[in-house]
């Protein structure tokens, strides 16, 4: 069985896992396989833009591992995989709950309750850089149109309530490979979505890569679509 990112949208994590344990009943060979977000990356890493409204519950090792044992489950193995975004488990069904192993260690008590001046300083320093951007006249786009984007753009420019904004937006464009997205917008912010083809006749001062595991690939990208002056001329940003 392999569940991958729905564990996290599931307002009752607990009751869910029951009810797979359930229906698994003496069936103690069936390997299980689930995925969710890293919690540990959020305070960790400070990977603020995976904070979104549509997910109830973010798990450390350490939670997961506890909710699958109390579940009824023997967990095999939990790691981290997408350069430490997502976190995996592997267990099989157990007789009854069990106790959690100290191999994971303590709650992170420490890194969770330094994570608000971490979140308020990342902030700070991405409104700084858009002013910055904005202030030169300078065209950005945002590579990306996921959950990273739309929390991203919604912190620094929400939907227009009327109040006055100090900067207008430099952020021109969302980019995304996804056929599907072209021509829609963002969520909130409104930015409209454009295949990387766009960058053809708009060449942007900056690129935001909202997740830099995609850096290299984006860059080629970017290397292929643009003369060579202007991909060099091209600043850089991971958000």
């Amino acid at each position: 069985m392999c569940c991958r990112h729905v564990l996290e949208h599931v307002p009752d994590p607990r009751a869910f896992l029951a009810e797979v344990r359930a229906v698994l009943g003496g069936r103690s060979g069936t390997a299980l396989y689930f995925e969710v977000p890293n919690g540990a990356f959020t305070w960790r890493d400070n990977g603020i833009w995976d904070l979104i409204y549509e997910h109830f519950s973010y798990f450390s090792a350490r939670s997961l591992d506890t909710l699958f044992r109390a579940s009824g489950f023997d967990v095999v193995d939990i790691h981290e995989a997408y350069d430490g975004q997502f976190l995996g488990i592997e267990a099989r069904p157990g007789d009854g709950p069990g106790e959690t192993p100290a191999a994971h260690g303590p709650a992170p008590d420490a890194p969770i309750k330094a994570f608000a001046r971490a979140y308020r300083e990342k902030c700070d320093t991405w409104r700084k850089t858009l002013d910055g951007l904005a202030g030169r006249g300078e065209r950005a786009v945002v590579w990306g149109a996921g959950s990273k984007a739309v929390s991203f753009l919604n912190t620094f420019f929400p939907p227009d309530d009327g109040s006055p904004q100090p900067l207008p937006c430099p952020v021109a464009h969302v980019v995304d490979i996804n056929p599907r997205k072209h021509g829609f917008y963002t969520t909130g912010s409104g930015h409209r979505i454009v295949a990387p083809e766009h960058l053809r006749q708009a060449p942007p001062d900056a690129i935001i890569v909202m997740n830099p595991v995609y850096r290299a690939e984006i860059e080629e990208t970017v290397r292929d679509l643009l003369p060579d002056d202007r991909a060099r001329a091209v600043t850089w940003l991971d958000a």
